[in-house]
């Protein structure tokens, strides 16, 4: 059935009555990333007249509820590789590395722009494979550490000038924006516990001693997975949420399309996770890591002579903690707690160094977007 609706989608996608709507074509591997286009539509839809088509390999992602008439909708998994490859898209903006060198081919098409939109504020190196961005034309970086690390692999092997563009990170816009909102919370004596989801991750590893070393130190304490370690492996989330399910002060958090316990807890606990930054630069709180196995899928990745900024920031955006001393933690976090405030001064200032746009980078990139489709305008009249 879901592969008829994908015929039934890629016919209407290349049809006349889409020509218009296509030229700005955005792909999500699942709907877990609309959250990462959501500023660049919204600016889009605002600011001009554009239609816009969105493909989406999840056939329940929630855009199909979306009652927004300038968003086309359509379903694409096993075909999404012939849309890819034959679309007359002006713009194709991706949060996937690595086009190019996959199944999923770059546009036959001339004057097709792709644009790569990070969907975390990691370096370019570590936690993406080595190609990950060599057949992008634009790159949209979130910060200078990312502008640096894609000139100095240009320069060493001899690759093409990709345009990298100063955007930000709309994603973290949106965050700030809904605290401001929510306001600053009373300190409730909350631990967040969000880690990644890649191998040696904190549920598998050492959520268990974890949990009850803060528990033990008067903590309230709340389990967040990552949607991918819930889709992947649910028995180990809520294996550890029967382990707890005596503790009154203990909690799993299985609503991830809402951010309450983010903005409600007091102190983040992750491994190597992109929340860390997203924690840190929106609360301007400290984050406390747990140095489980590091998350690497570039194993050159210092051959650029950089440190990877999720290396850098551990003990600028609080601390780190060994695996071996998790006995500790309680007082770690306590430590963290009492010196928030000068923690939060050191994390204003690496966000200003670092970050494009602060509040303002979905209006970039839609910009961007807008005015390679206006020079198409003017070129046609």
């Amino acid at each position: 059935m879901r592969f008829l609706c994908e015929i039934g989608d890629l016919y209407r996608y290349f049809s006349k009555s889409n020509l218009d709507a296509r030229r700005i074509t955005f792909y999500a591997e699942s709907a877990f990333y609309y959250r990462y286009f959501e500023g660049y539509i919204n600016y889009i839809l605002k600011n001009s007249n554009y239609d816009i088509c969105y493909v989406t390999s999840d056939a329940n992602d929630p855009i199909f509820k979306d009652k927004k008439p300038r968003i086309k909708k359509f379903y694409s998994n096993l075909l999404f590789s012939f849309i890819a490859m034959f679309t007359d898209a002006r713009v194709l903006i991706y949060t996937m590395e690595a086009l190019g060198n996959f199944h999923i081919k770059r546009s036959i098409k001339s004057g097709a722009e792709h644009i790569f939109a990070f969907h975390g504020p990691y370096s370019t190196t570590m936690v993406h494979v080595k190609e990950a961005f060599d057949y992008y034309d634009t790159i949209f970086c979130i910060g200078s550490y990312q502008k640096e690390e894609i000139r100095k692999r240009e320069q060493l092997y001899s690759l093409r000038s990709k345009n990298l563009v100063e955007i930000g990170y709309p994603y973290l816009d949106e965050l700030a924006s809904e605290y401001s909102r929510e306001n600053s919370i009373v300190e409730n004596n909350t631990v967040l516990i969000a880690p990644s989801w890649h191998e040696g991750n904190i549920f598998e590893t050492c959520m268990i001693p974890i949990v009850k070393n803060l528990l033990k130190a008067g903590f309230k304490v709340i389990a967040r997975p990552h949607d991918e370690l819930l889709k992947r492996k649910p028995k180990i989330i809520y294996g550890i949420r029967d382990y707890f399910k005596s503790e009154q002060s203990f909690s799993v958090d299985l609503d991830l399309r809402n951010n309450n316990s983010v903005c409600s807890a007091d102190i983040l606990i992750t491994d190597w996770s992109g929340i860390s930054f997203e924690w840190a630069l929106v609360r301007e709180r400290p984050v406390l890591y747990i140095n489980t196995k590091t998350k690497i899928k570039n194993s050159d990745y210092m051959e650029l002579g950089i440190t990877p900024i999720e290396i850098q920031t551990r003990n600028i955006l609080g601390k780190s903690l060994d695996i071996e001393c998790l006995d500790k933690i309680g007082e770690c976090a306590k430590d963290l707690l009492r010196n928030r405030e000068l923690y939060a001064e050191e994390i204003v200032k690496f966000r200003e160094k670092n970050f494009y746009n602060w509040k303002n980078s979905a209006q970039a990139g839609g910009q961007y977007i807008l005015a390679a489709l206006d020079k198409d305008v003017k070129l046609d009249k």
